[in-house]
């Protein structure tokens, strides 16, 4: 404190030999001394005391206190460690910081930082980072109860003086965690890593998923399914299988492969389809016509011509009105009212699916359970038409019927109980299956638990885990509101038919 007072502070023994030894200040200003590898060490090593001891060197070469941050406050470190995190994301070496310009920004930006010089010191602070990410995802996925590993297969344009392409696979990991007061699905990314040597592909991408789950400590026991996408493109193959409990995407694919297969296999949305083209052929093919379209819709129209025909039809429905000013003369293609029932439907049915098909509810990631109830929320609403598709409700309520019954029919040859036990499983879901799938549930989740505990306590266990779940009251449905109230009557009617002896 006193040499404060002074105005000389006080300097630690080694850093003041080193201030002997090399000025780094006379090394800036004088390119006649030497600028030797041990004396620009020297240098770093005095400048970094300096900024340890929170001190600088002024323009007259005195030693003063620095108004930037020490090494070690925690704003300092956090930036670096931000750097770091820049550079090793956007496939930076620590090298280009030795540009001065870097330096110069970074100071501007935050005056109080301070630009290591060691480029080394970067490289550490990556692998240290690194390393306690990696502790972390470990601590993560050893505390999980059971985990489903997500695999994509991502194709990647062909390098220089190649024709093949590059095949990337990005694995995560997908785990039931506590988190705000509740259980969510947490998805974390393992690896984004290209395909280990192998004799053949198959084995190629088994052994790259193990070598994944192995760099994590994840047992095989604890992974409940590998849920794998793009492997059948991949492989050439119908089943496209390459690991155990290997399982194939569901989401937004199959349901939305169902309204697509309708729209380009029904005879009526065919004709529809003509019908739309044609009358926007006739707007788009003369200018005087698309001019009073325009300014009917009070804006310039855009007709997506390229895009999906709901996508199209969305865009027609929404300029309705300007089409049947323009289309008052006669001499312009119009629909009828029926096409444009159709048209609206059409729209309707699109909105529905992308909105099950895609699993999601307010923005949360879809799970297993939800499939079954998904497929009978858009069943149901085309038993009511309330989507105004007419009699291409039931058209296509029998397509989505027939191309999902192994997912909902437990009589079905190439049935898939994995769903509906999920859902079985759901306090909030349970109640939307029929007496067939929660006996057929019951019976294979007895047969789970008695492959995994001792015969006797199972059943009586299973009866109480689906009391327990059946018991349960749904309090928040959104998106099955309406299937759980006809669920809730189809249980009063059923209760009222049970004659009063057989309750005793």
């Amino acid at each position: 404190m006193a040499a404060l007072r002074a105005g000389t502070p006080a300097i630690p023994g080694l850093l003041q030999n080193l201030m002997q030894g090399v000025n780094p200040l006379q090394m800036m200003l004088n390119p006649q001394i030497p600028t030797s590898s041990a004396n620009i060490n020297a240098a770093q090593a005095a400048n970094q005391m300096l900024q340890q001891a929170g001190l600088t060197i002024s323009a007259s070469g005195q030693i003063m206190q620095s108004k930037k941050w020490r090494r070690d406050e925690r704003r300092q470190r956090e930036l670096e460690q931000r750097l770091a995190l820049a550079l090793t994301t956007s496939h930076l070496t620590s090298e280009a910081l030795a540009n001065p310009l870097w330096k110069e920004l970074l100071e501007a930006a935050q005056p109080k930082f301070t630009l290591n010089d060691d480029p080394q010191y970067f490289e550490q602070l990556i692998s240290t980072l690194h390393l306690r990410l990696l502790q972390s995802i470990r601590a993560l996925l050893s505390s999980a109860v059971c985990v489903s590993v997500l695999v994509d297969c991502v194709r990647l344009p062909p390098a220089s003086g190649s024709e093949e392409p590059l095949l990337r696979l990005c694995v995560s990991a997908a785990f039931p965690a506590f988190v705000n007061q509740k259980y969510e699905v947490q998805v974390i990314l393992l690896a984004f890593r290209p395909l280990v040597q192998a004799d053949n592909t198959s084995e190629a991408v088994a052994m790259t998923i193990d070598q994944v789950l192995t760099d994590y400590d994840l047992p095989q026991d604890k992974v409940t399914r590998i849920v794998c996408s793009g492997l059948k493109q991949l492989l050439d193959d119908d089943d496209g299988c390459v690991v155990d409990k290997q399982a194939s995407h569901f989401w937004h694919q199959r349901i939305m492969t169902c309204f697509t297969h309708f729209l380009e296999s029904n005879s009526t949305i065919d004709e529809l389809r003509k019908s739309v083209y044609q009358m926007i052929f006739a707007f788009v093919t003369r200018p005087d016509t698309l001019q009073a379209l325009n300014k009917a819709a009070g804006r310039i129209v855009e007709l997506p011509l390229s895009e999906p025909f709901p996508v199209l039809a969305e865009a027609v429905i929404n300029i309705k009105h300007a089409i049947d000013v323009v289309a008052l003369d006669g001499a312009t293609p119009h629909l009828t009212e029926e096409q444009w029932s159709q048209l609206r439907g059409v729209c309707n049915a699109s909105a529905l699916f992308r909105q099950y098909g895609n699993g999601l509810a307010e923005g949360e990631c879809p799970t297993v359970d939800g499939v079954v109830p998904a497929i009978k929320q858009i069943t149901h609403a085309l038993d009511k038409d309330s989507l105004d598709l007419g009699a291409l409700a039931g058209q296509l309520k029998d397509v989505v019927t027939e191309r999902l019954a192994s997912i909902t029919d437990v009589t079905h040859e190439e049935f898939d109980g994995t769903y509906i036990q999920a859902t079985a499983l759901n306090p909030q879901l349970a109640v939307l299956l029929s007496e067939q799938q929660l006996s057929y549930a019951r019976s294979a989740i007895e047969q789970e638990l008695h492959s995994r505990q001792p015969p006797a306590p199972s059943s009586l266990s299973v009866d109480a885990l689906l009391a327990s779940v059946l018991s349960s009251s749904p309090d928040s449905l959104p998106l099955y509101s309406d299937l759980l109230q006809q669920a809730q009557r189809l249980q009063q009617v059923h209760s009222k038919l049970i004659p009063t002896d057989m309750l005793e």
